[in-house]
């Protein structure tokens, strides 16, 4: 982001995504002179507004000024970003986030982004461990066979209806169990001990289906999974 005669430089893992389910994690590093920036570095170019009524340089003047909070929010005018952007200091860094707008896009998070949103959301998490759809595997997926449709307890009454539920197991990382309904809506949930811990969902589920959702996944007997 230029301001002053600089570029302002964040750098991250992952490209910036038009999707408002998922947030990138962004390191800040060294600003560098305009004239000096590796154009090889740059993912886009555009301009860029804090408001709609903004000239360049009162944009620069107020990124500036709060380019430290905790959150702030910018418009981006680029070749690929397009819209209201936002970075948000978090537990262990920033990530940078798009705005609902009508420039935001929804991904294909069963394939290329799945293991990136658990990434996000398990720190440490080593997806070579778990046979993820869409992944090449290096190790052979265990046989198993298929279990048997267990019996419904009273606070999941319906819940397999309205979700698919695919389950991953490793020797050395927590079970985790991706839950999806027809939209494409995904949740992830991890087991610890013996219980199911439903982790930061990518979009609002209500605590009500949240208790469903976990009642019905610890009611299902033991089973080997993916």
């Amino acid at each position: 982001m230029e301001a002053d005669g600089q570029f302002i430089r964040w750098t991250s893992n992952y490209a910036p995504t038009l999707d408002v389910r998922f947030a990138r994690e962004v390191k800040r590093i060294d600003d560098i002179p305009v004239k000096k920036l590796p154009k090889k570095t740059v993912f886009d170019e555009g301009t860029y507004e804090i408001t709609k009524s903004d000239t360049k340089e009162s944009a620069e003047q107020k990124f500036i000024e709060s380019i430290d909070q905790k959150t702030f929010s910018f418009i981006l005018h680029g070749e690929k970003l397009k819209g209201r952007f936002a970075f948000k200091k978090v537990v262990g860094g920033t990530v940078l986030q798009k705005y609902k707008d009508k420039y935001a896009i929804e991904e294909d998070v069963l394939m290329g982004d799945l293991s990136r949103t658990i990434n996000t959301m398990i720190p440490d998490y080593d997806e070579k461990k778990v046979k993820l759809p869409g992944k090449k595997q290096t190790r052979k997926a265990v046989p198993h066979e298929a279990p048997p449709t267990p019996e419904l307890p009273t606070p999941g009454n319906g819940i397999e209806n309205e979700y698919d539920f695919t389950f991953y197991r490793s020797n050395n990382e927590p079970d985790i169990c991706v839950v999806t309904d027809e939209s494409g809506a995904v949740c992830l949930l991890k087991k610890e001990n013996d219980n199911w811990v439903l982790l930061q969902p990518i979009t609002r589920i209500s605590p009500k289906k949240q208790e469903a959702l976990t009642a019905y996944i610890g009611s299902l007997p033991n089973r080997k999974k993916k």
